[in-house]
């Protein structure tokens, strides 16, 4: 049974249970269903603005947008980011990490980076390699 909180407040076992989710089918950190939801409703914003760029809350993934499909942890913010949901600061915040980790040759297939931008920035690799011979190329027939 859920411990009596003063209103408004949540203990450490309700505010886990609205970023991660029921530990198992008999977790009691809510009295019932209307319980979670209501809590949810009064801590929304507080309990997004903790989560790291294109990371949600378990509360979010079930009350606000059940229709994306939750992949898991791995997969958590290239699904928000193809998705659409995320801030302009989250999008450009990630889209700076990720781009980063491409140049920088990290292994990117746990990095959870969309494959949109690995295809994006490869072909902008292909083109920067391309340039410098089409400037040689130029420059080398205009002397002759």
């Amino acid at each position: 049974m859920a411990s009596a909180i003063a209103p408004g407040e949540l203990s450490g076992r309700q505010r886990e249970f609205l970023c991660w989710g029921p530990r198992d089918a008999f977790d009691d950190a809510f009295t019932d269903e209307a319980e979670v939801h209501a809590a949810w409703e009064q801590h929304r914003e507080a309990l997004l603005a903790s989560c790291p760029p294109g990371r949600r809350p378990w509360g979010w993934r079930i009350f606000d947008r059940p229709e994306i499909r939750w992949r898991g942890y791995d997969f958590e913010r290239a699904i928000n980011w193809r998705a659409n949901v995320l801030s302009l600061e989250e999008r450009a915040t990630l889209e700076r990490q990720w781009r980063g980790d491409f140049f920088r040759g990290r292994d990117l297939k746990s990095a959870d980076v969309p494959r949109e931008l690995v295809r994006r920035w490869k072909a902008e690799l292909r083109r920067r390699k391309e340039e410098p011979a089409a400037a040689t190329a130029a420059t080398g027939s205009q002397s002759v």
